[in-house]
Protein backbone atom coordinates (compact mmCIF):
# COMPACT_ATOMS: atom_id res chain seq x y z
CA UNK A 1 0.00 0.00 0.00
CA UNK A 2 1.20 3.54 -0.72
CA UNK A 3 0.46 6.10 1.98
CA UNK A 4 0.50 9.84 1.46
CA UNK A 5 -0.25 12.27 4.26
CA UNK A 6 -1.43 15.73 3.23
CA UNK A 7 -1.88 18.74 5.48
CA UNK A 8 -3.44 22.17 5.26
CA UNK A 9 -4.39 23.55 1.86
CA UNK A 10 -2.82 20.61 -0.01
CA UNK A 11 -5.75 18.44 1.02
CA UNK A 12 -8.54 20.94 0.47
CA UNK A 13 -10.76 21.27 -2.58
CA UNK A 14 -11.12 24.45 -4.61
CA UNK A 15 -14.45 25.04 -2.84
CA UNK A 16 -12.72 24.81 0.56
CA UNK A 17 -10.00 27.20 -0.54
CA UNK A 18 -12.60 29.68 -1.81
CA UNK A 19 -14.58 29.39 1.40
CA UNK A 20 -11.41 29.87 3.51
CA UNK A 21 -10.37 32.84 1.38
CA UNK A 22 -13.82 34.44 1.65
CA UNK A 23 -13.91 33.90 5.41
CA UNK A 24 -10.45 35.46 5.78
CA UNK A 25 -11.46 38.45 3.67
CA UNK A 26 -14.63 38.97 5.72
CA UNK A 27 -12.62 38.86 8.95
CA UNK A 28 -10.16 41.44 7.56
CA UNK A 29 -12.93 43.76 6.41
CA UNK A 30 -14.52 43.65 9.85
CA UNK A 31 -11.10 44.45 11.37
CA UNK A 32 -11.35 41.41 13.59
CA UNK A 33 -7.86 40.33 12.70
CA UNK A 34 -6.76 37.53 10.47
CA UNK A 35 -7.46 34.09 11.88
CA UNK A 36 -5.02 31.28 11.09
CA UNK A 37 -6.20 29.22 8.13
CA UNK A 38 -8.25 26.15 8.90
CA UNK A 39 -6.24 23.00 8.37
CA UNK A 40 -7.21 19.47 7.57
CA UNK A 41 -5.26 16.28 7.94
CA UNK A 42 -5.66 13.80 5.08
CA UNK A 43 -4.49 10.35 4.25
CA UNK A 44 -4.53 8.66 0.84
CA UNK A 45 -4.37 4.87 0.50
CA UNK A 46 -3.82 3.30 -2.92
CA UNK A 47 -5.42 -0.15 -3.16
CA UNK A 48 -4.79 -0.86 -6.83
CA UNK A 49 -6.69 -2.78 -9.48
CA UNK A 50 -6.91 -6.24 -7.92
CA UNK A 51 -10.26 -7.54 -9.18
CA UNK A 52 -12.53 -7.78 -12.19
CA UNK A 53 -15.46 -6.51 -10.11
CA UNK A 54 -16.62 -3.01 -11.00
CA UNK A 55 -16.82 -1.91 -7.36
CA UNK A 56 -13.09 -2.71 -6.92
CA UNK A 57 -11.62 -0.10 -4.59
CA UNK A 58 -8.73 1.68 -6.33
CA UNK A 59 -7.88 4.33 -3.72
CA UNK A 60 -9.37 6.23 -0.79
CA UNK A 61 -8.74 9.61 0.78
CA UNK A 62 -9.77 10.23 4.38
CA UNK A 63 -9.79 13.84 5.60
CA UNK A 64 -10.39 15.13 9.12
CA UNK A 65 -11.27 18.79 8.61
CA UNK A 66 -12.28 21.29 11.31
CA UNK A 67 -16.01 20.66 10.81
CA UNK A 68 -16.28 17.22 9.23
CA UNK A 69 -14.74 13.89 8.41
CA UNK A 70 -14.71 13.13 4.68
CA UNK A 71 -14.06 9.88 2.84
CA UNK A 72 -13.60 9.82 -0.94
CA UNK A 73 -13.27 6.49 -2.72
CA UNK A 74 -12.39 5.78 -6.35
CA UNK A 75 -13.59 2.56 -7.98
CA UNK A 76 -12.98 0.61 -11.17
CA UNK A 77 -16.53 0.76 -12.59
CA UNK A 78 -19.57 1.76 -10.55
CA UNK A 79 -22.85 0.80 -12.18
CA UNK A 80 -25.98 2.89 -11.97
CA UNK A 81 -28.43 0.04 -12.58
CA UNK A 82 -28.66 -2.76 -9.99
CA UNK A 83 -29.79 -5.17 -12.72
CA UNK A 84 -26.13 -5.31 -13.88
CA UNK A 85 -24.66 -5.71 -10.37
CA UNK A 86 -25.64 -4.77 -6.83
CA UNK A 87 -22.86 -2.70 -5.28
CA UNK A 88 -22.44 -1.41 -1.73
CA UNK A 89 -20.02 0.35 0.62
CA UNK A 90 -19.52 0.28 4.39
CA UNK A 91 -17.42 2.92 6.16
CA UNK A 92 -16.49 1.96 9.73
CA UNK A 93 -15.37 4.92 11.87
CA UNK A 94 -13.31 4.55 15.05
CA UNK A 95 -13.35 7.53 17.40
CA UNK A 96 -12.07 5.71 20.51
CA UNK A 97 -8.75 3.92 19.92
CA UNK A 98 -9.01 2.21 23.33
CA UNK A 99 -12.17 0.39 22.17
CA UNK A 100 -11.53 -2.58 19.87
CA UNK A 101 -14.12 -1.89 17.14
CA UNK A 102 -15.88 0.97 15.40
CA UNK A 103 -18.26 3.36 17.11
CA UNK A 104 -20.00 4.39 13.86
CA UNK A 105 -20.88 2.68 10.60
CA UNK A 106 -22.22 4.18 7.39
CA UNK A 107 -23.62 1.57 5.03
CA UNK A 108 -25.22 2.16 1.70
CA UNK A 109 -25.87 0.77 -1.74
CA UNK A 110 -24.12 2.33 -4.72
CA UNK A 111 -26.83 1.85 -7.35
CA UNK A 112 -29.38 4.41 -8.47
CA UNK A 113 -32.46 4.76 -6.25
CA UNK A 114 -30.87 3.17 -3.21
CA UNK A 115 -30.23 4.64 0.22
CA UNK A 116 -27.66 4.80 3.01
CA UNK A 117 -27.72 5.11 6.79
CA UNK A 118 -25.38 6.03 9.64
CA UNK A 119 -25.46 3.87 12.75
CA UNK A 120 -24.01 4.22 16.24
CA UNK A 121 -22.56 0.74 16.83
CA UNK A 122 -20.67 -1.28 19.43
CA UNK A 123 -18.07 -3.27 17.57
CA UNK A 124 -17.94 -4.89 14.17
CA UNK A 125 -21.08 -7.03 14.16
CA UNK A 126 -24.75 -6.52 14.64
CA UNK A 127 -27.06 -3.59 14.22
CA UNK A 128 -26.96 -0.25 15.88
CA UNK A 129 -28.95 2.87 16.53
CA UNK A 130 -29.77 4.92 13.41
CA UNK A 131 -28.52 8.51 13.60
CA UNK A 132 -30.14 11.52 11.96
CA UNK A 133 -27.29 13.99 12.47
CA UNK A 134 -25.40 15.67 9.62
CA UNK A 135 -24.01 13.12 7.17
CA UNK A 136 -24.26 12.47 3.42
CA UNK A 137 -23.16 10.17 0.64
CA UNK A 138 -22.83 11.23 -3.02
CA UNK A 139 -22.12 8.95 -5.97
CA UNK A 140 -20.58 10.07 -9.27
CA UNK A 141 -21.09 7.15 -11.66
CA UNK A 142 -19.26 8.87 -14.54
CA UNK A 143 -16.07 9.29 -12.51
CA UNK A 144 -16.58 6.13 -10.37
CA UNK A 145 -16.28 8.17 -7.17
CA UNK A 146 -18.15 7.97 -3.86
CA UNK A 147 -18.00 10.85 -1.37
CA UNK A 148 -19.08 10.44 2.24
CA UNK A 149 -19.08 13.21 4.86
CA UNK A 150 -19.88 13.19 8.56
CA UNK A 151 -20.39 16.34 10.64
CA UNK A 152 -17.84 16.31 13.45
CA UNK A 153 -20.62 16.77 16.01
CA UNK A 154 -22.31 13.70 14.57
CA UNK A 155 -19.28 11.65 15.65
CA UNK A 156 -19.07 13.18 19.12
CA UNK A 157 -16.32 15.70 18.16
CA UNK A 158 -13.43 13.25 18.65
CA UNK A 159 -9.77 14.28 18.84
CA UNK A 160 -8.84 11.66 16.23
CA UNK A 161 -10.48 9.24 13.82
CA UNK A 162 -9.51 6.26 11.72
CA UNK A 163 -11.58 4.30 9.22
CA UNK A 164 -11.91 0.82 7.81
CA UNK A 165 -13.57 0.52 4.39
CA UNK A 166 -15.17 -2.42 2.66
CA UNK A 167 -17.03 -2.50 -0.65
CA UNK A 168 -18.97 -5.35 -2.16
CA UNK A 169 -20.67 -6.47 -5.33
CA UNK A 170 -23.06 -9.23 -6.30
CA UNK A 171 -23.38 -9.93 -10.01
CA UNK A 172 -26.69 -10.88 -11.62
CA UNK A 173 -25.27 -14.43 -11.80
CA UNK A 174 -25.02 -14.44 -7.99
CA UNK A 175 -21.22 -14.14 -7.71
CA UNK A 176 -20.18 -12.11 -4.64
CA UNK A 177 -17.04 -10.03 -4.21
CA UNK A 178 -15.67 -8.02 -1.23
CA UNK A 179 -12.71 -5.63 -1.15
CA UNK A 180 -11.37 -4.27 2.16
CA UNK A 181 -9.15 -1.21 1.91
CA UNK A 182 -6.20 -2.53 3.95
CA UNK A 183 -7.46 -6.01 4.66
CA UNK A 184 -10.38 -7.26 6.75
CA UNK A 185 -11.04 -4.98 9.72
CA UNK A 186 -7.79 -3.07 9.32
CA UNK A 187 -7.75 0.61 10.22
CA UNK A 188 -6.08 3.50 8.43
CA UNK A 189 -3.64 5.52 10.47
CA UNK A 190 -5.24 7.91 12.96
CA UNK A 191 -5.99 11.39 11.71
CA UNK A 192 -5.95 14.22 14.25
CA UNK A 193 -8.64 16.88 14.30
CA UNK A 194 -7.85 19.74 11.90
Amino acid sequence: MNWTRLRSSEGRSDFSRRRSWAAGLAAGVLVLGVAPPASAESLVVVDGDDSVAGVDLMRARVTYAPRQVRVRTVHDNLVRQAIRAQQWITVHVDTDPDDAGPEYRLQGALNRGTDYQLLKVKGWRGGGRTLTCAHRMRIDWKRDVVRVAFGRGCLGEPESVRVALVVGEMSHEGETYKDWLLGPRRWTEELQRG
